[in-house]
């Protein structure tokens, strides 16, 4: 009896030191395998064991062995080859913030991903896009812009917003987002509801909702349904430091400001006080007049711009 007691005895020291053994191989593996992952991918929750277990090693299913699992990189987008657009370079660094899930090659299990992520996008994350004279539905300048049709302009044009702007994204609209007219406006409003992003709008002279509309009251209220936060006539943004003017009109008495022999609706221009402006309305391909700052389609090839651009222009005009 007394003998086979010391065997159990000796049984059980064996088995406590079996499992330690084990053990001290899984924080090994966890620790060779932590030290790969670059710093500024590590969530900044505490990594629990049960966690860690879970991104770095997979269980075989014959054997109790952990085994360190292969890293996935299928989620982050290589920065040797950026775009040569600046707004692309926003959504590409967007990309990477927000893309929160990843899958385990050996486990085939849906995990979090490293890269930082939050329930709720925080200020920072969000960024303002600035655009102007969409005009969907315009036959006339589809044509100009060198589409063969409607469709493939307005087509075209989505494409090209889908791809920059997030779901939590501010896009400020100035004006212009058809040729005017019910059904144009209509069909533009639709346009404007499927496309990503909070969106605002700092109306033009092809809008109904403008001011200088008889019936722009009526439609203001369309608008607000139909996809805009807001529908303003002009707005002042903090740019880079600077009060920034929003107009659809370029200053008033500008020489260049319209894309006719001469200046239409001059009376709703803005006056230069000595401020930045942002506007559309002239379809020319110039970005920067002086203080003036061009955000329409026609200068931006097709594409929204943003905020940190906008910056970057004024900071370059002193």
């Amino acid at each position: 009896m007394q003998v086979q007691s010391v065997v159990a005895l000796h049984r059980d020291q064996a088995r406590a030191a079996a499992a330690l053994c084990v053990s001290v191989a899984v924080l090994s593996s966890i620790t060779v395998c932590a030290a790969v992952v670059e710093p500024s991918s590590i969530v900044s929750t505490p990594l629990t064991l049960a966690t860690a277990l879970g991104h770095f090693c997979s269980r075989s299913s014959s054997r109790t062995t952990w085994v360190p699992a292969r890293r996935d990189e299928s989620h982050v987008r290589s920065a040797a080859a950026p775009s040569s657009h600046p707004a692309e370079k926003a959504a590409a660094r967007r990309w990477m913030i927000r893309h929160d899930h990843d899958e385990s090659p050996t486990t085939g299990v849906r995990l979090e991903s490293l890269t930082a992520h939050h329930d709720a996008p925080h200020e920072a994350d969000v960024i303002d896009w600035y655009t102007a004279d969409l005009h969907i539905g315009h036959r006339l300048l589809s044509g100009l812009r060198g589409f063969p049709d409607i469709p493939a302009h307005d087509d075209e044009l989505a494409r090209r917003w889908d791809a920059l702007v997030g779901p939590e994204d501010r896009v400020w609209v100035l004006g212009d987002i058809s040729v005017g007219g019910k059904r144009q406006e209509t069909a533009a409003l639709e346009w404007i509801a499927r496309r990503p992003g909070e969106k605002h709008l700092i109306t033009g002279n092809h809008d109904g909702c403008h001011p200088m509309r008889s019936r722009a009251a009526a439609w203001q209220a369309t608008y607000l349904a139909g996809g805009f936060a807001s529908v303003q006539q002009t707005a002042v943004h903090k740019i880079g430091g600077r009060r920034v003017t929003l107009s659809h009109f370029p200053f008033r008495f500008d020489p260049e400001g319209d894309h006719t022999p001469e200046n239409r609706f001059e009376e709703w221009w803005v006056p230069d006080i000595g401020q930045f402006l942002l506007h559309g309305h002239t379809h020319s391909k110039i970005k920067v007049r002086g203080r003036q700052i061009h955000v329409g389609l026609d200068a931006h090839e097709l594409r929204p711009v943003t905020r940190a651009w906008v910056a970057e222009q004024i900071e370059r005009a002193g």
